[in-house]
C-alpha cells in the first residue's frame, strides 16, 4: 500500500491530474481482473473449498448478487456446490450426468 502511495505522489509530482490518475488506476484494475478471470466460464474453471470454509463460501455465494446470473438458461439459479458429504443447511440430491458435447 505504501508503494501505491509513493507511485501516486510521484505521478502527481510529474503533473498528472487526479482524474487521469483515477482513470489509470481503474484501467489497471480492469486489466488485472480480466487476467484473473481468463479461465472463468470455461471447462477449466474450478474452485475447491475444503473443510468448514464451505459454509462461508455458500453463504457468500447466496448473498453476492454477481454470483447469480440474470440472463440465460441459468437466470435466477443460485450457485451449486458439489460435496461428497452434507454440510449444514445443505440439501442432498443425486446427480444425473448429461452432456451435449
Amino acid at each position: 500500500e505504501d508503494d501505491e502511495d509513493d507511485d501516486e505522489e510521484w505521478l502527481e509530482s510529474l503533473g498528472v491530474d487526479e482524474r487521469e490518475l483515477r482513470r489509470i488506476q481503474s484501467s489497471h484494475a480492469r486489466k488485472q481482473q480480466a487476467a484473473e478471470m481468463r479461465e472463468d466460464f470455461s471447462d477449466n474453471s474450478l474452485l475447491l473449498i475444503d473443510g468448514v470454509e464451505c459454509q462461508g463460501l455458500f453463504s457468500y455465494l447466496l448473498n453476492a448478487k454477481s454470483a447469480i446470473s440474470t440472463v440465460g438458461r441459468l437466470a435466477g439459479v443460485p450457485p451449486t456446490l458439489l460435496a461428497p458429504v452434507a454440510f449444514p443447511k445443505a440439501t442432498m440430491q443425486h446427480l444425473v450426468p448429461r452432456s451435449k458435447k
